[in-house]
């Protein structure tokens, strides 16, 4: 997998979301729809609340947790899809990752929301790129057109209106790490973390995309044909994740 931003050195304020993008990559599990190996010949912690089924290994700083669910969508020529949603904690955070069956077309857009609440919109390594470029490049570089939510975070990092504190480096990872790829989605750990609250309190999940297809459309073709829309219930999420066994 490439990794989203340049090779090239970097500004001192944007090193930082190199970095952490670079390190929660690296890490990403290659099949979000697995959880944590027992190691050691040692017996896998398990329990189930609802739909979601929590997995844990390790002991202290070595333990790994992943709460997922598997939901099957219709598709629309009369087969199914299955998507598994995973939820991974470890010592250090915690992140999201969702798996599919099959390829998805990254180049349409990939959204999640809880209920009726935010519309969390995902990107590709390589859009994620072009902000981070922006960012470094500052102000008086060209512009080249972008998403509107990246248009008006550069608007405010050119203006100073990030919190006080708040570096643009790390503002970027946390609101925007949300990388699409054909066949999984990932949410960098700041990001998850701004999630949770949702999670915690929301009755559904909902999760759109596009399958991707193996032949070129025809004209006639209606791109809304290709879309998918599951809704998973987070009944009993909250209760896996605050729970101090199994999970950390």
């Amino acid at each position: 997998m490439r990794v989203p931003f340049p090779r090239r050195p970097a500004m001192p304020a944007f090193r930082p979301a190199a970095l952490a993008m670079m390190l929660w990559l690296t890490a990403m599990p290659a099949a979000a729809t697995d959880g944590p190996a027992a190691r050691d010949g040692s017996r896998q912690e398990q329990a189930r609340q609802g739909v979601w089924h929590a997995t844990c290994d390790g002991r202290g700083a070595a333990r790994i947790c992943s709460v997922t669910a598997r939901h099957a969508y219709a598709d629309h020529r009369g087969g199914r899809g299955r998507v598994s949603i995973t939820l991974r904690r470890d010592s250090a955070c915690t992140s999201l990752h969702v798996g599919f069956d099959r390829d998805i077309d990254v180049r349409r857009p990939v959204l999640l929301q809880v209920d009726d609440g935010p519309v969390h919109g995902f990107h590709t390594d390589r859009e994620l790129g072009a902000l981070a470029r922006a960012v470094d490049e500052g102000p008086s570089a060209p512009r080249t057109p972008m998403a509107p939510a990246f248009t008006a975070f550069l608007e405010e990092v050119a203006t100073g209106r990030l919190a006080p504190g708040t570096d643009a480096a790390s503002e970027l990872v946390a609101r925007f790490a949300l990388l699409k790829e054909t066949r999984r989605l990932g949410v960098a750990c700041p990001g998850t973390d701004r999630l949770l609250p949702e999670l915690h309190r929301g009755r559904m999940l909902h999760l759109s995309f596009h399958v991707r297809r193996e032949e070129e459309p025809a004209p006639y073709h209606w791109t809304v044909f290709d879309r998918r829309t599951l809704s998973v219930p987070l009944a009993g999420l909250d209760i896996l994740l605050d729970s101090p066994a199994p999970l950390p």
